[in-house]
């Protein structure tokens, strides 16, 4: 068993297509059309977009053996540098800094990100652009105890096939379940109607074009569900939900999520939820639709 942090070759090879901000970074980038400063470069995957813009680009890491990656890769195209997040002193200030895909969470203190934010704000011209990616954890991952679990499923490396193991830093047995769900109830908050159009502009996930997950096809447009090639009649609140949970498979929505999305503002039972839930599975088999008590549900595959 390797560590990914300790051999940036297998990092390389383990997030090769992860792709899940380089549209929302593109695009940032392009808007202010100056100097970019990347914070936790690491090898460089978000670097090549920047660069391929033709805009100045610097980087920093405090990973030296992250950093050669990087020059490997690019070489006179950016300038790549060793600093800590945490204080760094560049010579020049910057019109977009971002960190991308969770790297501010290695500031594992409230002091530490506060000094992080502090060396930003330090860097970013007037009028500049700081763009934050940011963990917001699906509840089932905070309920994992202290074992190893497989967080991804096999991916190439050197030829050979690979999976990735993780553990949990935070265990249930820390936590009071009411504690949890204050934290997902405080995560929940940042899930807006506009944060979601954001999100689909730039394909992060859409809910426009879902065709067919396992034997269900489903069509927003048309009010049309197949299941095993039957069609299926769904009430409009029905049919609304299943869609709903069918946008991103495996997440889990808040039963406040679902209220919010799929009755707006209509005051209801909280037991609506549970009923509509009955009533999918009843026509498409209670498999798919997975109760995760105490938080809400999820569609699973």
């Amino acid at each position: 068993m390797k560590d990914i942090y300790l051999n940036p070759n297998l990092y390389d090879a383990l997030h090769d297509d992860i792709g899940t901000d380089e549209n929302v970074i593109k695009y940032y980038a392009k808007k202010c059309n100056g100097p970019v400063l990347e914070i936790a470069c690491g090898t460089g995957r978000l670097s090549k977009y920047i660069i391929d813009l033709g805009l100045p680009y610097t980087g920093i890491d405090n990973s030296k053996p992250f950093l050669d990656i990087s020059l490997q890769k690019f070489g006179k195209n950016g300038t790549f540098l060793y600093y800590d997040m945490q204080d760094f002193k560049l010579a020049e200030k910057f019109d977009f800094i971002f960190i991308g895909f969770n790297s501010f969470l290695h500031n594992l203190t409230d002091e530490d990100a506060l000094n992080c934010l502090r060396s930003v704000r330090n860097h970013l011209n007037d009028n500049g652009l700081f763009l934050l990616s940011i963990f917001l954890p699906d509840p089932e991952f905070l309920y994992k105890d202290e074992y190893l679990y497989e967080a991804r499923t096999f991916f190439e490396y050197k030829g050979k096939k690979c999976r990735v193991m993780e553990k949990n830093s935070f265990p249930i047995s820390r936590f009071k379940p009411e504690y949890l769900q204050h934290i997902w109830e405080r995560i929940a908050l940042f899930r807006s109607k506009k944060d979601e159009k954001l999100l689909q502009d730039f394909d992060l996930f859409s809910t426009e074009n879902i065709e067919q997950i396992s034997d269900i096809e489903i069509e927003k447009e048309k009010h049309l569900l197949l299941y095993k090639g039957q069609e299926i009649h769904l009430a409009r609140k029905e049919f609304s939900l299943l869609y709903y949970l069918m946008t991103i498979p495996g997440r889990v929505f808040t039963r406040q999520e679902i209220l919010s999305e799929i009755w707006g503002d209509t005051i209801i039972s909280d037991r609506t939820i549970d009923v509509h839930v009955r009533r999918i599975r009843e026509k498409i088999g209670d498999h798919y639709i997975k109760t995760i008590k105490g938080i809400g549900y999820k569609f699973d595959i």
